[in-house]
């Protein structure tokens, strides 16, 4: 390869991988940074340790997306388009296994964390049932930044951790001091949803789907379903 071709591709790499750095390092700030606003405006330890708790919990359940987007990464990268049918049914299959796994604890969450913890974790069952909207919109946002991160368009993925980081520090400087940790967990939650749907708008565009093709089932949908369950993705490995 000539010089040219080989600077090209030094200034590509170093690049992606700078995008990449920040976008991770913002959204792990807007995940973080709420601990530290708790803090610093004195609210008691007692209803941080709850929430640092169910901020753990939520953390828990979003495993499986990642381990499954990381799976998909490399297909992403070496072909695209063809695995965006792959993606729009893990989507579906991250909602739907959110909402058997969330059933039980929205049932009998305000009895269990109590039992589990100990009766000074009164508060986790609010804070968990305000968290949410913000699991689907985790659980959706790590496999559609995985994607855009595949196809080459990791400063979507910087946008998308900006607005989220924006909003936690904006919006928890306001209402902190108001309403404590229920304010953390809701703004959170707003703020992940909001950085879903932006990562869902730019992956629309990106892919030239609809909207109502993300989240609506077709005939394909069994064929893939049984291609995924019978291993041909995730435990053979390309000739």
């Amino acid at each position: 390869p000539s010089s040219h071709t080989v600077s090209g591709n030094a200034i590509s790499f170093f690049s992606y991988g700078f995008l990449a750095f920040w976008a991770n390092l913002l959204f792990f700030a807007a995940t973080r940074i709420d601990y530290w606003m708790l803090n610093q405006f004195n609210i008691p330890d007692a209803d941080i340790g709850n929430y640092i708790q169910v901020s753990r919990l939520v953390q828990l359940f979003q495993i499986l997306p990642s381990m499954l987007a990381a799976y998909f990464f490399p297909k992403t990268a070496s072909d695209g388009d063809k695995i965006i049918p792959y993606i729009t049914i893990l989507i579906r299959w991250m909602v739907v296994l959110n909402l058997i796994l969330l059933m039980p604890i929205i049932i009998g969450g305000s009895y269990l964390f109590p039992l589990i913890f100990g009766q000074s974790f009164d508060q986790m069952y609010l804070l968990f049932i305000l968290y949410i909207p913000g699991i689907f919109a985790l659980s959706v946002l790590a496999i559609i930044s995985t994607y855009l991160a595949g196809i080459n368009a990791v400063g979507i993925n910087l946008f998308t951790a900006f607005i989220a980081l924006i909003i936690v520090c904006g919006a928890n400087y306001l209402l902190i001091p108001l309403y404590g940790v229920k304010a953390a967990a809701m703004v959170s939650s707003f703020a992940y949803l909001c950085c879903a749907g932006a990562a869902v708008f730019f992956f629309i565009r990106k892919t030239g789907i609809n909207f109502r093709r993300l989240i609506k089932s077709t005939e394909t949908d069994r064929e893939i379903s049984k291609e995924l369950m019978n291993d041909k993705l995730f435990f053979k490995s390309n000739p």
